[in-house]
């Protein structure tokens, strides 16, 4: 009869003294708080592995002067995005690719890179968009998509 079992199935296996230390490390922390200190870790490690080439293009991208070409190249990164940006006041006269984006009193300011729209008060009362003069203007404003996917800038000031 006792020559029929073998001896594994009567007697467990022995765990290693390792594994019992870890259950006990585990028991103690409730399941939250560990899974809490595993994403936390994991967080903290990935923000201290970021390679400084992405410092440095960041630092880059935001001391240089914002130009139409760059909003017009990459529009949805600057959607919604307060900016600053200057050219020279071309009125209703001006070399953009499309109709106005909101209104008919939408104006268009130029840089040398590419053309936009303005849409919004002229921001100055001597500027006659029937008849421009090339005024030189910096404004501020927010980007936004037209209906034909075009940006243009919504002025604040």
């Amino acid at each position: 009869m006792f020559g029929s079992k073998k001896l594994s199935q009567t007697f467990p296996e022995p765990r290693p003294k390792v594994l019992l230390f870890q259950e006990k490390i585990m028991a103690s922390f409730p399941r939250g708080l560990m899974a809490g200190l595993l994403i936390g870790g994991f967080f903290l490690i990935s923000l201290g592995c970021r390679p400084p080439a992405l410092d440095e293009k960041w630092n880059r991208s935001r001391s240089r002067t914002l130009t139409i070409g760059a909003i017009h190249q990459e529009p949805y990164r600057y959607e919604g995005r307060v900016i600053e940006l200057s050219g020279w006041f071309q009125g209703w006269k001006g070399g953009c690719r499309s109709g106005p984006p909101v209104s008919r009193s939408d104006w268009m300011i130029e840089d040398g890179t590419g053309c936009l729209y303005v849409s919004g008060p002229l921001p100055r009362p001597d500027l006659d968009p029937v008849n421009p003069e090339n005024e030189r203007l910096t404004l501020t404003g927010v980007i936004k998509i037209g209906p034909l996917a075009l940006p243009y800038l919504q002025l604040l000031k």
